[in-house]
């Protein structure tokens, strides 16, 4: 509306995750490894890497055991052999 003001946008860390990087942090959150992610995902270790290191740098935590929770999406991936 002319003169009115914008909605805000919810700032929460985990708001600035891709769709990509969220699914990759939820099973690297849930303790599965890079390959198995890169698998599940028909996507390259090396992309796994590269998202695990956006999300770490957007949530401002060090490593995947200190991911928080809420990063699931619902049912993700079947991962092979499960």
């Amino acid at each position: 509306t002319a003169g009115g003001r914008m909605p805000q946008l919810a700032t929460s860390p985990l708001d600035s995750l891709t769709e990509s990087e969220r699914r990759v942090a939820a099973l690297a959150q849930g303790g599965v490894s890079n390959k198995k992610i890169a698998e599940a995902l028909f996507i390259t270790t090396r992309t796994v890497e590269m998202h695990l290191t956006n999300v770490y740098r957007k949530l401002a935590v060090r490593g995947r055991a200190d991911l928080p929770g809420g990063l699931g999406m619902g049912p993700g991936p079947a991962l092979p052999g499960h």
